[in-house]
């Protein structure tokens, strides 16, 4: 074992930050990175249960000083809200890590798949609705709650000027070298090759990027069979 994949595993620090905002394919490029070897991944779906961590992130949106170090302790990526609008603090706490910005088609898929998805758990009626089923993910509830507010203050409006704003932010600060941009529309081929060509420049091992790929290939494979094998054999006849 190389002492670069020594050190990988033994004292795990944040190698990929995500400056894509949520909804651009965070969640599959999670899957991706985990079975690359950048595992575990913060991500807004690892934050329920976790109410200290809730707290943390609810102070930093609040203009309040955080360790990111102390906060991310034990990942090696991160994606998704709440990271990416703390991208400028995360390449501070975490400088030799690479940004990979996320995107879709236009601004406009983007927001009508935040209002079809996300937006709804981010007014405060759901919240409060969650109270009567979970008191952990009413707490939970105020990290989109302030993404929410971080929007309205930070862009004035809530809409496709967000996802605008953003990444012409996120490229204005990245520097180039560090940054790849990535439409998950793209397909895995071209995401191989650079997350190849970034986890080279950071110290992975070939052997791990390669066994990291075979997964990732199996696992697309496997999930297309059993999507086939669901919607081609009448049990969800009206998705075909």
């Amino acid at each position: 074992m190389s002492d670069s994949q020594t050190t990988v595993t033994a004292n795990p620090t944040i190698r990929v930050i995500g400056a894509g905002l949520g909804r651009t394919g965070t969640t599959s490029l999670k899957q991706a990175l985990e079975m690359l070897g950048f595992g575990p991944c913060h991500h807004m779906s690892v934050i329920p249960g976790k109410p200290a961590m809730v707290q943390t992130l609810v102070d930093a949106y609040h203009g309040n000083s955080v360790d990111f170090k102390t906060l991310l302790a034990g990942y090696v990526s991160i994606l998704d809200n709440p990271g990416c609008d703390f991208v400028p603090q995360l390449m501070s706490a975490f400088p030799e890590a690479k940004i990979i910005l996320t995107v879709r088609d236009s601004p406009e898929v983007w927001w009508r798949s935040v209002q079809d998805t996300v937006l709804k758990s981010m007014i405060p009626t759901t919240r409060y609705l969650a109270l009567f089923f979970s008191p952990s993910l009413f707490n939970f509830m105020r990290v989109p709650r302030e993404v929410r507010l971080g929007w309205l203050k930070t862009y004035g409006e809530l809409g496709p000027v967000i996802y605008v704003k953003h990444n012409a932010k996120m490229l204005e600060i990245i520097p180039k070298e560090k940054l790849l941009v990535y439409n998950v529309k793209e397909g895995w081929e071209p995401f191989f090759k650079k997350i190849i060509r970034t986890v080279q420049l950071i110290g992975i091992t070939t052997w791990t990027i390669e066994l990291g790929l075979v997964g990732l290939i199996v696992w697309q494979i496997v999930k297309r069979r059993l999507w086939e094998a669901f919607t081609w054999r009448g049990m969800f006849p009206s998705w075909r």
